[in-house]
Order: structure tokens, then C-alpha cells, then sequence
């Protein structure tokens, strides 16, 4: 299907591993403002970050971003810092720095993928819902709006995989200029 094709198609264009490990310095949310050093793991659509790495540290971590629960983007503010800003109820920003322009681009990619593969995961999650919805619905009460509905979900779901092509896009152009 299409949706299988996008999806081949973002595996292509964001080559390299679903699971980033490293330290970098996150801006600390209080008043003080301090850059904090944390150990961070990128995995399954999760960023965690602990204190370090000892046993006792990796036990639990300090914070959990599950990518699948938020809206989130993502900027470079400079060769070695970028900002994470989650939506939702409660929005917040996360603004990170490393101590390469490597690093920082390396961690900017894998966290691009990321909310990539997320938002298609969100769009997919929507169109199943309306379109089993929309199917036991429809059937139960009033064959007459088939036609209608179709031809509204057809175009929401023509929209929906537009926006995945262009992301697709960009970042691969974003890709190739770095």
C-alpha cells in the first residue's frame, strides 16, 4: 500500500541506528539556568536521561519523552546546540548542547527520524480509528453516506500522507546541505 511505500521510502532517507546513546548538556528548567551533563538514550520513540551512567543512576532515569504521547519539534539554535519543544498540556522546552558540531548534527538527525516515525505512527493510529469507525457506523445506520464519507476520508488521508511526503522531503534536503 502507500502508507507501506512512505514508510520505506523514510527508512531510505534517515539511514543510521534506532538507538542513539551518549552524553550531552541539557539546559536545567530551573531559575538558575545551568547546563546539566546527562547521559541520554534514544530508543522505541523514548529519549531517557539519567544522571550517568553508574548502576545506581541507570536504574531510573531523571526523565522519560515518549514521542508517542507529544507533539514535538525540533530547531538548531547554533553549530552546537538545538532546542526539543513538546505540546501538549503542559508544553515544554528542552534545550540541549554538545561539544561537537558532529555531535550535535548526529543527535538532530536520529531525533528528526524519530518524530518522524512518530507523527506517522499518530497518522496511521488517526486513519484507522476513523476508518473503522466510519465503516461500523455507517453500516449500522444509513448505507446513503458511503459515498460521501469515502470520498471525505479519501481526501483526509491524501492530506495526511502529503504532509508525510513533504517532511520526507525536507529532510532529505536538509539532509544533503549539512
Amino acid at each position: 500500500t502507500t502508507v507501506k511505500k512512505i514508510n520505506q521510502n523514510k527508512k531510505n532517507l534517515i539511514q543510521g541506528p534506532q538507538e542513539k546513546r551518549g552524553f550531552i548538556s541539557k539546559k536545567s528548567p530551573s531559575i538558575f539556568k545551568s547546563w546539566q551533563e546527562r547521559y541520554f538514550i534514544l530508543k522505541d520513540r523514548k529519549l531517557k536521561y539519567f544522571k550517568s551512567m553508574s548502576a545506581e543512576d541507570m536504574s531510573v532515569p531523571k526523565g522519560v519523552i515518549n514521542f508517542d504521547n507529544f507533539s514535538c519539534n525540533i530547531q538548531q539554535q547554533s553549530d552546537l546546540t538545538f532546542n526539543l519543544t513538546i505540546s501538549g498540556v503542559e508544553s515544554r522546552k528542552f534545550e540541549f548542547k554538545s561539544k561537537t558540531k558532529q555531535e550535535c548534527s548526529a543527535w538532530m538527525k536520529e531525533l528528526t527520524g524519530i518524530l518522524m516515525e512518530a507523527r506517522d505512527a499518530h497518522n496511521l493510529r488517526v486513519l484507522r480509528a476513523i476508518r473503522s469507525r466510519g465503516n461500523s457506523t455507517i453500516a449500522a445506520s444509513d448505507n446513503s453516506l458511503n459515498g460521501p464519507i469515502q470520498v471525505i476520508f479519501c481526501y483526509f488521508k491524501v492530506l495526511a500522507l502529503t504532509v508525510v511526503l513533504l517532511e520526507h522531503l525536507l529532510v532529505a534536503n536538509l539532509t544533503t546541505l549539512q
